[in-house]
């Protein structure tokens, strides 16, 4: 077990940083200094590392946010810790990573699409719905239709083709999609809250 961990986490490495399509079970096997028997006595091929790899890091975006909406004091706070979380863990992977799935590995897609579909929809309907009655955001806002929306703003930044990526940096477009967003549905409660905890992130710097 300690093995196929140490694996997984050799993968993620790899992924996270040069993108899928370019890694081999070669680049795997050789970054992990084992043999390839090794590696396939654990995954039959790369379709099944992909897989894998897919898997957990979406089973690590459900526990952390989940665990975020939990203990957040309130929605505008919720919001902060979900933009620090995604800027740490999602806007530090290669922008062709989802490009590469959509492409190449139909299966491990389709557990993503079906991750924004259901999760992702359900968590964001439950923020709205809760800055609602918080009075932090717009009472006239559509919850579908602005889950939907975040969800594919938030995807838009790994489309090489809307920014590539040696013109763009991930993190700076990952900030300014949620700067418009996060503005567009708080009510002026939400601003005078929204902009209290950006002058404590300044005042900590």
């Amino acid at each position: 077990m300690e093995l196929k961990e140490n694996i997984k986490k050799g993968v993620e490495e790899l992924f996270k940083r040069y993108g899928i399509k370019s890694i081999t079970m070669d680049d795997i096997a050789r970054h992990l200094s084992i043999s390839k028997k090794t590696l396939y006595q654990f995954y039959k091929d790369k379709d099944a590392v992909v897989l894998s790899f897919t898997q957990s890091l979406l089973d690590e975006y459900f526990a952390e946010m989940t665990r975020i909406s939990e203990e957040a004091e309130n929605v505008i706070k919720e919001s902060f810790m979900i933009s620090d979380f995604l800027k740490n863990n999602v806007c530090n992977v290669n922008p062709s990573i989802l490009y590469d799935l959509k492409k190449y590995h139909i299966e491990a897609w389709n557990l993503f699409t079906n991750f924004k579909k259901n999760f992702m929809v359900t968590h964001l309907s439950a923020s709205l719905n809760r800055g609602k009655r918080e009075g932090y955001f717009r009472k006239d806002i559509d919850v579908e239709i602005n889950s939907i929306l975040r969800i594919e703003m938030a995807v838009m930044p790994f489309n090489p083709d809307v920014f590539p990526v040696d013109k763009f940096d991930n993190v700076k477009v990952h900030y300014q999609v949620f700067q418009l967003f996060i503005h567009g549905i708080m009510t002026l409660k939400g601003h005078a809250l929204y902009n209290s905890y950006l002058q404590l992130a300044a005042d900590d710097e």
